[in-house]
């Protein structure tokens, strides 16, 4: 039988890795639209 504390730190682990891969989709993903409206927002008729 596996001790409980060791069965917390896998959990904790895999929660860990779970986190790092959501926060590196969420930095690519607003990376991406920051790059879009760097692009696109600038009115070239207006200068806005």
């Amino acid at each position: 039988m596996m001790d409980l504390g060791l069965l917390m730190l896998q959990d904790m682990e895999k929660e860990r890795e779970t986190l790092q891969v959501w926060k590196k989709r969420v930095e690519q993903e607003l990376d991406r639209v920051i790059a879009f409206w760097m692009e696109h927002s600038h009115d070239q008729e207006h200068g806005w």
